[in-house]
């Protein structure tokens, strides 16, 4: 199979799981069950502004230090995560250390570089943050914003719209996309 049949095929995988997901958590998680075929991605989170803080949550994460992970608060313009929010830009292949402190290299698979890649609706909404032990490349790029993409679009259905809103507070998501 040719690189490009096995990307669609993926895509195609991930356009009829991810609005089968029951929440956020689980639309991440299968976000992250076909990225990780495609590229080096060792774990992924997905960062949600607080409307009561200026600080972005990780409300999701899965794969290598998920639970270290999940539920790290980071400040607007501080780190890889929020600053990418802060400027609504990607940043790729940025220190992992940089947005987990030396944690990042003491895990199993060593997490060495981050990519950030913010989600805009008008105004960005929302930061996925891919991890991984070795550097992504340009055509790693190009392939997370496309799943991304797909990824935001089933956060506009309306239960996983519901469930956002309740852990995080944030503001209905919906037409959303990789910016």
């Amino acid at each position: 199979i040719s690189a490009t049949t096995a990307e669609e095929r993926e895509f195609n995988e991930l356009r009829r799981d991810l609005p089968r997901a029951i929440d956020i958590a689980a639309a991440t998680e299968v976000l992250f069950k076909h990225a990780k075929r495609m590229v080096p991605a060792a774990s992924i989170a997905l960062y949600m502004p607080r409307t009561d803080t200026n600080e972005l949550c990780a409300v999701a994460s899965f794969g290598v230090g998920a639970s270290a992970i999940l539920g790290l608060q980071v400040p607007v313009g501080d780190r890889i995560s929020g600053w990418a929010f802060a400027h609504s830009q990607v940043v790729l292949n940025s220190d992992a250390t940089l947005e987990l402190g030396p944690i990042a290299r003491t895990f199993s698979t060593p997490l060495r570089y981050a990519g950030a890649f913010p989600i805009v609706d008008g105004k960005i909404v929302s930061v996925l943050m891919v991890f991984s032990q070795d550097p992504l490349e340009k055509e790693h790029r190009r392939v997370l914003e496309n799943a991304a993409t797909l990824f935001v679009s089933s956060l506009s259905h309306p239960l996983l719209v519901d469930l956002t809103s309740a852990q995080t507070g944030t503001s209905t998501l919906q037409r959303a996309r990789v910016h």
